[in-house]
């Protein structure tokens, strides 16, 4: 059992020194389901978690994916949860049922945007994550940002190890920011 406990302790460690940093993460903008006007620029002296989130029947299971980060992070409060809805134009009443529906804390902000925003948002996205190494850009996924904003690691969402690998990361991340 030490065996396993030290192996699995030391790949933590390794997690943390190779994190890469990948580049400022693309700006956006938008208003989230408690009718704040909300900016990448707003959430600076957090870590966030970014990704875009089809309201519909087809991006049901990225919100599922996301509850469950939403759920483990429990009172972590230092960490903000941002789905960029691709459906532009969303009023604050559709952002907040959708919210309730998804059963989202306060953590997780749900952004929507005008049409120009979107596509701007989206398209500098794809450039970023296509960088990252995540061969099929138009995949679902997650993105983990630290708190000055960089992009660390980009996460393919329909992997089943896919939210446990990004748990893993974040505090491994988290481990490294308090250095």
């Amino acid at each position: 059992m030490v065996p396993a406990y030290i192996s699995w302790n030391a790949s933590i460690r390794r997690s943390a020194e190779t994190l890469p940093n990948l580049g400022q993460a693309p700006f956006f903008q938008g208003q989230d389901q408690h009718r704040n006007r909300l900016s990448s620029a707003d959430v600076g002296a957090e870590d966030w978690i970014f990704c875009f989130l089809n309201p519909g029947e087809a991006g049901q299971a990225l919100a599922n994916s996301f509850a469950e980060i939403d759920r483990d992070l429990g009172r972590a409060n230092q960490i903000v949860l941002l789905s960029m809805l691709t459906q532009p134009s969303l009023s604050p009443e559709q952002l907040a049922l959708y919210a309730s529906r998804n059963q989202a804390s306060n953590r997780w902000r749900l952004i929507s945007t005008s049409p120009e925003d979107l596509d701007r948002a989206e398209a500098a996205w794809k450039q970023l994550v296509s960088r990252a190494g995540l061969a099929d850009s138009k995949a679902q996924w997650f993105a983990l940002v630290d708190r000055r904003g960089h992009l660390r690691k980009v996460y393919d969402a329909r992997s089943e190890e896919a939210v446990q690998r990004l748990l893993t990361d974040l505090g491994s991340l988290l481990r490294s920011e308090k250095k």
